[in-house]
């Protein structure tokens, strides 16, 4: 996968490596890497500051994941702009590696945020599962009215922007399938996949919502509604959990909004739960909530001089 990939052209910023300047690495994947890096002549109010995911050409045709690369690119493309979908900024490729230009978002992600609940054995308010849950209903409400289903909705793709607000990030698996349509390519993460997922009977935008509700529920419960392990496990077979064992843990507030995300219109229902963005309706108001929920340190926001400077493997 050395040659030139078509379609890889560049997007707001006409750029290349020579361009940037790397400050530290941030995290690495299977097939990529992902550095904090520093954009030479940004002017006025526009952060010097970037994340750039470099993806290896040779490792994804190794496993042959190259139009999952493809796809994601295509899927960031349409899905701009979005404040709760991580913004892309510009693509670009050289002889090795094929370049994301996105906008750094270094609060974290959702899964550290339960990890951390967890560790002092706390339970996350429920005003802060609203609020996290409301934005995710907002950004999948965003993929669906574009034809896209998300298919992998799981703690650790939802960042944490320095603001405390969630942002949905890798769209590997996302794919645009239209309002009826069905994608037959098994993806997604066990504990977080609906049942016709796991039946490889093919995902629709509806499995989104079942992931949400997943992803709700451990964050109101500290654990996933489902466990994976072995063959008489219903998660890898496909049959849900007692519902009313769930009912029992949860209180009658995030029940509603569980049943609100449940009917015909869920992310008009979960707008109405919160007020539309604080406007008024007696739902919860974004700003004040915001105000409980966890933030990215300064420390964390500001440290840009520390870490992995190397392009190894690239």
């Amino acid at each position: 996968m050395e040659e030139e990939v078509p379609g890889w052209a560049p997007g707001e910023f006409a750029c290349a490596p020579s361009n940037l300047t790397k400050v530290r690495a941030i995290s690495r994947g299977a097939h990529s890497l992902v550095w904090l890096v520093r954009m030479r002549g940004v002017e006025g109010n526009i952060s010097p500051y970037f994340a750039l995911k470099a993806i290896s050409k040779e490792r994804v045709a190794k496993v042959g994941e190259g139009k999952h690369v493809l796809r994601e690119k295509k899927a960031l493309r349409a899905l701009q702009p979005h404040p709760f979908i991580v913004a892309l900024h510009s693509t670009f490729q050289d002889s090795n590696t094929l370049y994301f230009l996105l906008s750094l978002v270094l609060g974290g992600d959702l899964r550290g945020v339960l990890l951390r609940l967890g560790r002092r054995r706390q339970a996350m308010p429920e005003p802060h599962a609203v609020f996290y849950s409301g934005i995710l209903a907002m950004a999948l409400g965003h993929l669906h009215e574009r034809g896209y289903a998300y298919r992998d909705l799981k703690p650790e793709n939802v960042l944490i922007d320095s603001q405390g607000y969630c942002v949905l990030c890798d769209f590997g698996t996302a794919v645009h399938m239209g309002r009826a349509g069905r994608a037959m390519t098994v993806v997604g993460t066990w504990e977080y996949a609906a049942p016709e997922q796991l039946e490889e009977s093919g995902s629709t935008m509806a499995s989104d919502w079942w992931s949400f509700g997943v992803v709700l529920l451990e964050c109101l419960s500290g654990e996933v509604p489902f466990s994976s392990g072995d063959a008489n496990d219903p998660i890898q077979v496909g049959v849900p959990l007692d519902a009313g064992a769930l009912d029992t843990a949860l209180d009658v507030g995030a029940l509603e909004v569980r049943r609100s995300a449940s009917e015909g219109n869920p992310i008009e229902s979960l707008r109405r739960e919160m007020g539309a963005g604080g406007g008024g309706g007696g739902g919860a108001d974004l700003g004040r909530v915001l105000d409980g929920c966890a933030r990215p340190s300064k420390r964390a926001k500001e440290d840009f001089t520390s870490g992995d400077s190397s392009w190894e493997g690239f």
